[in-house]
């Protein structure tokens, strides 16, 4: 029986509860690292992910941007009927282009850039902005029995240091 005694003693009792404190210590210490190192991955696999959302909603701007710009209508001057004129008068292609750059600067952010061709007919008619590369959007129409094309490449601008 004295080991029962020692049990109750209460230094033993005091020992028992800091040991039990530094367990639950080293369990919380455990648990808030696996928590962070989630958190690090989650990041870490985000960021890749952003590119292809990132694309995807550029494409859809793209996209939003060619349409917008073919249903534009003006000062009661619709950008189909210069268009037309264009196709019919090649004299005209350079006020639609003028029309293009100025419905493009107002559009995009300082930080994007444009490439646009149109064709009627089989002919190039508008191609205009300074892309290379970048995200291609392209619609088929059709305006006074003629077939057009219009193709819309967005990209980003580089910075020149």
């Amino acid at each position: 029986m004295p080991r029962n005694e020692n049990l109750a003693h209460p230094r033993h009792i005091c020992f028992s509860f800091l040991r039990a404190q530094g367990e639950i210590v080293g369990l919380l210490v455990v648990v808030i690292l696996l928590i962070f190192l989630g958190f690090v991955y989650l990041t870490f696999s985000l960021r890749g992910q952003g590119s292809e959302y990132s694309d995807v909603r550029y494409h859809l701007q793209a996209q939003g941007l060619l349409a917008a710009l073919l249903s534009l209508d003006t000062g009661g001057e619709r950008f189909q009927d210069l268009l037309a004129s264009c196709y019919s008068t090649q004299e005209t292609c350079s006020a639609l282009e003028g029309r293009v750059r100025e419905v493009f600067q107002a559009a995009l952010r300082e930080d994007e850039d444009y490439h646009l061709t149109l064709h009627g007919g089989g002919t190039l008619l508008v191609d205009a902005g300074g892309c290379g590369t970048g995200i291609t959007s392209s619609i088929p129409f059709s305006f006074e029995r003629v077939f057009y094309e219009g193709t819309l490449l967005l990209c980003r601008k580089r910075n020149h240091s």
